[in-house]
């Protein structure tokens, strides 16, 4: 989570291989391979932008989502800019996630 302008930040995930089936969830499709993440802003405004490509995996970005693919077992890591509005005095601010990914081949 980033705290103000100029805010470094790490996120660690653990997520199982892409090629992995998922367990049935009603309603969902049985292939899932994707893991989402969410972020919100208190200003209603933010981008983000991929600053360093993951080397196991695939990073889609849209919108306030950011999702992550992992395609080979292993450590990866990405990273992303973030920029949103700040609803309290009306500027951009921006900040950098890392995003440490650990792939592993079996669900837990």
């Amino acid at each position: 989570m980033l705290g103000g302008d100029g805010s470094i930040a790490t996120d660690h995930l653990k997520i199982v291989i892409s090629s992995v089936p998922r367990e049935p969830i009603p309603g969902k499709p049985t292939n899932r391979p994707w893991c989402l993440q969410e972020r919100k802003s208190l200003g209603g405004h933010s981008t983000n932008t991929l600053i360093e490509k993951p080397k196991l995996g695939e990073v889609r970005l849209n919108g306030y989502q950011i999702r992550y693919k992992g395609n080979k077992i292993g450590h990866d890591r990405f990273s992303v800019e973030r920029k949103w509005l700040n609803w309290t005095n009306n500027t951009w601010q921006k900040g950098v996630i890392t995003y440490d990914v650990d792939i592993v081949p079996d669900p837990f």
